[in-house]
Order: C-alpha cells, then sequence, then structure tokens
C-alpha cells in the first residue's frame, strides 16, 4: 500500500494505547470490552504499544505477518500433498482477493494471527508433537474463535490417520473446546438472536463470484468453470476413493475445509462480504479455497498438456491476483479522504470543546471508510490534537446529520461551515449511535 493508514477501530486502539497504555488496552481489548478474546488483546496490546499511531509500522507488521501465513501455507500443504501442489496453494492463497482487509486494516491482524497459530498447529501435529500442537491451536482459538472447528478437525484428523489414540484425541480436543467456550461465555453474540445462515448468499458471491473474479461477467464465468471443475473432481475421488488422482483427493480436501471454516461464520449470520471491511470472514475460508484451487492447479499441470497446463493454472492465478489492486485502491481512497478531513478540521475547527457532529458522512466505495461513527471520530480528534477529553462523531447518514440535535458543534465538511446550537443537556446516549 504506497499510502498506509489507520481505519476505523485502528483509532481506538492506538489512542487507547496513547492515552491508557499498554496494560488499559491489554485489558480492555483482551478482557473486559467486546469481543474479549485474551490472544487478540496481547496482539493489540503489542502492536499499538509498540508503533502507536505510526501507519508504515502496523502496515509492515501486517505484511509480515501475511508473509508467514502465506509461508505456513506452503509447508503444511507440501507434507501433505508434496512440494508442487503445497507451491500452488501457497500461490492461489496469496493471490485470492476476497479479503483485502486481512492486508490493508491493521485491527485485523488477531484474525490473521489465529489463521497463523492454526497452521503451526497444524504442522507441529504433523511433525508429531501433539502437546505442544495442542497449546498452540488454543492459543489460535483465543485469537479468533471462528478458527476452532479447523483446529478440532486436524486433531479428528491425526486421529483417524493413526497418530493419536482416541484418549490423546481427546485430551487435545478439550482445551480447545474450553477456549472456545470461554469466549461464547462472554461475547456479546449470546444476548442477540442468531440469524442462522441469513448470509449463506453473501458466502458464496465472495468465493465464487465478485469476491474472487471481480466484474459480474467474470464472476459468472470464472465461479462456473470452478464449480464445474470441483464437482467432477469430487466425482473422481468419491467413485475412485484410495485409487483416485491425489490432485482429485486434494480438491475433495478443499471442499471439506471450506465449509468447516466457513461453517461458525454462516451459523451466527455473519455478513460476509465481497470486499470492504467485513470481507474478514473470507481469511479462514480461503484456505480451503487455497487447496480447491492449489488442486485444481495441479490437475491443469500433470493432466493437461505440458507445459501449457501449468501456464494456464498460473494464469488464473495471476487474474486474481491482480483482482487485489481494487482494494488497493478502496483503502488509499479512504485514507486519503479521511486525510482531507483532518487538515480541514484543524483550519475550520482548530477548537473542539464540546461535542462535535461532523457530516455528511465519508465515502465507503467499496465498503471502505477512513472514519463512521463516534469511538473511531473521537479517538482519531483526540490523537491529531493530543488530547482524550474530545467527543466527535461522524454522521451515520445524510438524514442523520440533518435532524440529529444532541450535539452542540455541528460541522458540514463540504460546506466547510461550523454551527454552534444553544447549549443545553447533552445526551450521550442519543450522541453514542453506531452506524
Amino acid at each position: 500500500m504506497s499510502r498506509p493508514g489507520l481505519l476505523v477501530d485502528d483509532w481506538g486502539y492506538a489512542a487507547g494505547a496513547r492515552f491508557g497504555g499498554i496494560w488499559h488496552l491489554l485489558w480492555a481489548t483482551g478482557f473486559s470490552d467486546n469481543p474479549r478474546r485474551p490472544v487478540a488483546g496481547v496482539w493489540y496490546a503489542a502492536v499499538f504499544g509498540a508503533f502507536d499511531g505510526h501507519p508504515v509500522a502496523h502496515a509492515l507488521a501486517l505484511v509480515a505477518l501475511n508473509a508467514v501465513a502465506g509461508g505456513l501455507v506452503f509447508l503444511v500443504a507440501r507434507r501433505i500433498w508434496g512440494t508442487g501442489p503445497g507451491i500452488l496453494t501457497a500461490l492461489a492463497w496469496a493471490a485470492l482477493p476476497n479479503r483485502g482487509s486481512s492486508r490493508l486494516w491493521f485491527s485485523v491482524g488477531p484474525t490473521l494471527l489465529a489463521v497463523v497459530l492454526l497452521l503451526l498447529g497444524v504442522l507441529l501435529l504433523l511433525d508429531g508433537r501433539p502437546v505442544l500442537s495442542t497449546v498452540v491451536l488454543a492459543l489460535a482459538v483465543l485469537a479468533n474463535e471462528t478458527v476452532v472447528l479447523l483446529a478440532l478437525l486436524s486433531v479428528a484428523v491425526s486421529y483417524r490417520t493413526g497418530r493419536r489414540s482416541l484418549s490423546q484425541a481427546t485430551a487435545a480436543a478439550a482445551p480447545l473446546v474450553v477456549a472456545a467456550g470461554y469466549l461464547w461465555a462472554r461475547s456479546p453474540k449470546r444476548e442477540t438472536p442468531l440469524k442462522f445462515f441469513s448470509h449463506a448468499g453473501n458466502f458464496v458471491a465472495a468465493q465464487l463470484g465478485r469476491g474472487n473474479f471481480g466484474s459480474e461477467r467474470a464472476a459468472v464465468v470464472g465461479g462456473t468453470v470452478v464449480l464445474v471443475a470441483v464437482v467432477v473432481a469430487l466425482v473422481v475421488a468419491l467413485r475412485d476413493r484410495g485409487g483416485a488422482p491425489a490432485a482429485a483427493r486434494m480438491v475433495a480436501a478443499g471442499v471439506g475445509l471450506l465449509i468447516v471454516a466457513a461453517a461458525p461464520l454462516l451459523v451466527i449470520g455473519f455478513p460476509f462480504a465481497t470486499d470492504g471491511i467485513f470481507d474478514r470472514g473470507n481469511l479462514a475460508p480461503d484456505l480451503g479455497m487455497a487447496v480447491i484451487l492449489g488442486g485444481l492447479a495441479a490437475c491443469l499441470w500433470r493432466q493437461g498438456p505440458a507445459p501449457l497446463g501449468l501456464l494456464l493454472a498460473l494464469a488464473v492465478l495471476a487474474y486474481l491476483g491482480f483482482q487485489n489492486s481494487v482494494d488497493l485502491r478502496d483503502y488509499e481512497r479512504a485514507v486519503r479522504q479521511g486525510d482531507t478531513l483532518q487538515r480541514q478540521l484543524a483550519t475550520d475547527v482548530p477548537t473542539i470543546d464540546a461535542p462535535l457532529l461532523i457530516g455528511p458522512p465519508l465515502p465507503s466505495t467499496g465498503g471502505v471508510a477512513q472514519l463512521l461513527t463516534d469511538y473511531d471520530t473521537s479517538a482519531a480528534l483526540e490523537l491529531h490534537r493530543h488530547d482524550p477529553r474530545i467527543l466527535a462523531r461522524l454522521a451515520c447518514t445524510e438524514r442523520d446529520f440533518e435532524e440529529s440535535s444532541a450535539e452542540p458543534l455541528r460541522y458540514d465538511r463540504l460546506r466547510r461551515t461550523l454551527d454552534h446550537r444553544p447549549s443545553g443537556r447533552f445526551d450521550r446516549a442519543a450522541f453514542r449511535r453506531h452506524c
């Protein structure tokens, strides 16, 4: 990213570290505030405590974590399917464009860390180090609970393939279940009705539609080709069982991984997205999708006319990789617009001594905006002005901006005008409206 910047939740973590200290941020993000993931809290305290609000340092940390994830994808895939398929799977993982937030939004670091720990735990399991593997897999769950079924699946597979006894597998699974239960007991999701499979269609679009293939036409063509190829590979794998080509069995394994990884988010009705900050839900399922594409690429490589089959597979992966430029432009635009707003405020509102409403809302093309509501806007201004007492929020909608009466100060960012309203009793509850 040529111009990285903090976005949405990043501002709150950076402000928490600067004004409250890393121990306060650790306690708030890992144990007291939602969603209370302990390992995630450690990540936020360490990264935002070390880098404060410096976006380049945060960007480099996220790049490094993505690189580690890619390396582990290769190592695990190589151990299971061989070097060639391992390389193709790692290339597919790196190319998949449906999770731009995991590359460009610093707050997604713990979710990516959960995947890294999951892959490391699987690698340790393959190396015959079950105790250490269990510890690492439990830490993965405590970083983000969405990997729990993949962690349990790895334990179950190790039992079925004869690497562990039933008692050993049960002992390994117990800490994972306890970790997931702890997070669920403290999760705000328990207090809201679950919308089972309410975004299943969005998930399909994110994996086989616009999320990975870009335009509607490319999504129809690409998604259909991949789906047909997967069905053929599944038929071959199920028909011939152990005698099926290794690539076909690899595709079947990828389908299983995709379903298991997506299941927790599908059940709670997570709003899967083809772009924007909610595309972080595609992170764990992309492990399955990478294996699927790696298996299909291996099929082209080994069954097609060499070297045309390999070249075709690499061309498809290159096309997917190119689609990442769309997310890059969206995030750069969001940072640029947010920086422009900060410069305007510095000139037009030099002093913020009362709660401030800013509107109309910033554009969110591609599902990305630097500021969305009250907590991130307040934190951004606190950091820029070195004043933790500032209260400000970005209007949720144009109507919200026109009709809200909770704020004594109202700034129109398009007209660059500041209105002072008669002072009265400030309604803090009305002010804190999340978009």
